[in-house]
């Protein structure tokens, strides 16, 4: 064996063995294979037959009539060199190739067949072609698309389909779910996408507009109501945290409209430790433990004692004499469990502690001590009983189960203000509990206060939470937790968690448990009579006659029905005058800017 045809088997054995250990040189192999059928499919002729030249066989008896031609190699150079000489049979369109002497013999010359240039030289650019248009199939998925551009018409009556549902449901889901489904082809509809992108942002600033509105609103409620009753402090005081919670909203609306994800950019703490105001600037000072706090709180009332230089007794001994001689606060915790009313049941015990103070104090005291006696004494008291009946295994855990769905509440209370995007069975939630980047760095800092026990040991709490915008402080809010039965139970890893919950929602949701109001519900007359009165309303605001309007928001908003009213007002109408609803709106909170007295008069 020549040494060519051992070089050739070599190659061969190479090939066959990458072939099967490399996964690249398979698919190099593979690649070029189908470039070569390519080639074969698209490229040259077979054969260039000259029909002038025709000659018979002395072997065929039949007399059939062969041409001249020649075989045209597809995958070389398309010129006499690659080219065979041969006969060629048209009616069973077999070629009978020449030897190199009867070729020489036959002396044909070359003619190239006919077609377009780039066919007849196949050869030399099919085989990059196919490796090139494999890598772009591989990086870019161009391949993939390539059949997508014969169906341009396809895909553009699926996005305007698209279109319509986001316009029936008029959502900002049901928008974003139509971009997603444009923009997912490699070259999108770029119109239609402009067109969605344009009125899901038409979506937010009517959403932007009604929680402007309802701050404005919302702040000037509280301010009428302040000058109208200074006393009614947790009123009105609720109303401007209110219109601190729409400012929080607004903010949390930019951030979901610019990052399109229906997360939070808001980074929620619940900071470790307990907290209470203390001091005689009344500061917010932190400790360790519960117990650290009680313990302040009763040195805390030692120390007044102290001061009011009563010194027959202390609170401390008092305590214990009442303790050994009547009722331990053992025996009351015991009791505790038992009794239907635990508020009443202590109240009794502390008018009992109250009296037996009062004895061992008798002819010692001034008027102006008696006073402030009962005031120590019961707040003593009341710290004593909460040691007695504390459960310290609840207290380490009541942080995590404060915090665990905190950002869940607070962004279903948020996405309460926009029942229209929740309604029916495909509506999604405005707001999610997922991490949106926190572009502003907005941070909401929640600082507990414990005020209480339940029987079961479980704390009760006030919250104090900060509000701040790249770590400046907008405001701050106290919170207050609704009252629970003393008898309430709840796993020692729910009852933080449950806390939380009735807190935000009591202080924050504003919305009445009602079906979101329906725009399709309301009559063409009816739309034209609102319609009109709200014409009428707009002449009457221009005249600074508007009052009415104002007063009426107000005291919707007093009586907590604030933003259940406003959203009335945009369900009397079609989309297309939510525009003249807010002027209105507009226009009615300027007027209680204005420092306009709505409450005077008949009112």
């Amino acid at each position: 064996m020549s040494a060519i045809a051992w070089i050739a088997v070599a190659v061969l054995l190479l090939a066959v063995f990458f072939f099967f250990k490399s996964r690249k040189f398979r698919g190099f192999i593979l690649l070029t294979a189908f470039a070569a059928l390519l080639g074969m499919l698209f490229g040259p002729p077979s054969y260039v037959v000259h029909t002038d030249y025709t000659t018979t066989l002395r072997d065929d008896a039949s007399g059939t009539e062969y041409h001249y031609a020649w075989a045209i190699n597809k995958l070389a150079p398309t010129n006499a060199k690659f080219a065979r000489v041969g006969l060629y049979n048209p009616s069973t369109k077999e070629f009978r190739r020449f030897d190199d002497e009867l070729a020489k013999r036959a002396n044909l010359t070359f003619v190239s067949p006919t077609g377009a240039s780039w066919l007849l030289h196949i050869w030399w650019w099919i085989f990059p072609a196919t490796y090139l248009a494999f890598f772009l199939q591989r990086k870019y998925g161009g391949l993939s698309n390539i059949g997508g551009i014969l169906y341009f018409p396809r895909r553009n009556r699926l996005c305007q389909e698209q279109l319509a549902n986001a316009r029936e449901y008029g959502t900002v889901w049901a928008y974003e779910k139509a971009l997603k489904f444009c923009e997912s082809y490699r070259w999108p509809p770029r119109k239609l996408v402009e067109i969605l992108h344009k009125e899901r942002q038409a979506i937010f600033q009517t959403y932007r507009q009604r929680i402007q509105t309802l701050e404005r609103l919302y702040r000037n409620a509280g301010s009428t109501l302040q000058q109208r009753d200074a006393s009614a402090y947790q009123r009105y005081g609720k109303l401007y945290l209110i219109a601190n919670f729409m400012h929080l909203i607004s903010r949390q609306l930019e951030q979901r409209e610019t990052q399109q994800a229906a997360g939070l950019a808001l980074d929620i703490q619940v900071l470790e430790g307990w907290y209470s105001y203390a001091g005689p600037d009344n500061e917010l000072t932190k400790y360790d433990s519960l117990s650290s706090l009680e313990r302040a709180k009763l040195a805390e009332c030692e120390q007044r004692w102290g001061a009011l230089g009563i010194t027959a007794v202390t609170l401390h001994e008092a305590t214990e004499k009442y303790a050994s001689e009547r009722t331990s606060f053992a025996a009351i915790r015991q009791q505790l469990t038992k009794v239907e009313s635990a508020q009443g049941f202590v109240s009794e015990q502390v008018s009992q502690f109250l009296a037996f103070v009062e004895q061992l104090l008798q002819g010692t005291l001034t008027e102006q001590q008696q006073l402030g006696v009962r005031q120590l004494a019961h707040s003593y008291f009341i710290q004593r009983l909460f040691q007695e009946v504390s459960d310290r295994s609840q207290d380490h855990v009541f942080h995590r189960s404060f915090s665990k769905q905190l950002r869940h509440t607070l962004a279903t209370i948020m996405s309460a203000y926009f029942p229209e995007e929740s309604k029916g069975t495909h509506g999604l939630a405005l707001f999610s509990d997922a991490p949106l980047a926190n572009l502003e760095q907005q941070q909401l800092q929640f600082h507990l206060l414990p005020v209480g026990r339940l029987t079961t040991g479980a704390p009760t709490i006030e919250a104090t939470v900060f509000y701040q915008v790249n770590k400046q402080q907008i405001w701050r809010a106290g919170l207050r937790q609704p009252q629970l039965p003393n008898n309430f139970k709840a796993s020692t890893d729910a009852f933080g968690h449950i806390a939380a919950t009735a807190m935000l929602r009591d202080t924050f949701s504003t919305r009445q448990n009602q079906p979101a109001p329906s725009r399709q519900s309301v009559s063409e007359q009816t739309k034209q009579d609102i319609i009109d009165e709200l014409n009428e309303t707009m002449k009457e605001l221009a005249q600074g006659a508007g009052e009415d309007l104002a007063l009426e928001l107000i005291n919707q908003i007093i009586a907590g029905n604030g933003s259940n009213a406003v959203l009335q007002f945009e369900a009397a109408v079609d989309s297309e005058m939510s525009t003249l609803v807010f002027e209105s709106l507009e226009h009615a909170a300027g007027l209680l800017e204005a420092g306009l007295s709505l409450f005077g008069g008949d009112d």
